[in-house]
């Protein structure tokens, strides 16, 4: 698998540990890679895509009643919610999202494998960097 994944432009590195059953990818800021491909790349070559811990950069879009974020390169869009364990951020993140719609900014949360194949992935918001 790791071989494939280096293959995927945008790529900077792959890990892969079979004992813990995790692969760590890094891709370059300019990547044009979304976490769709990165999950089917990992489909197709044998292996179970689970809940990926994301660092991700992009713009709050703000409605009526939740957060999208946009993800900068790709323009996929992902529902934010809050992990309860920090629900604080996830206020943070809507009350910014409100206040100044478009802002770009980098999360860090998890995102959970998607229930069905044509469902928005959700970001569980764990920390918004540079408050």
């Amino acid at each position: 698998m790791s071989v494939a994944v280096r293959k995927v432009q945008g790529v900077e590195s792959v890990e892969v540990s079979l004992k813990r059953g995790l692969a760590s990818i890094r891709l370059r800021p300019d990547n044009r890679v979304t976490l769709a491909q990165l999950r089917q790349l990992v489909k197709s070559n044998g292996f179970t895509s689970r809940d990926a811990a994301v660092s991700v950069t992009g713009e709050l879009v703000p409605s009526s009643d939740a957060v999208t974020f946009t993800v900068s390169g790709t323009g996929a869009q992902m529902t934010l919610v809050p992990d309860q364990a920090r629900a604080a951020v996830y206020q943070t993140v809507r009350d910014r999202a409100k206040a100044a719609p478009r802002t770009v900014v980098t999360l860090n949360g998890v995102v959970p494998e998607p229930a069905a194949k044509d469902s928005r992935e959700r970001l569980l918001v764990q920390e918004l960097e540079g408050k």
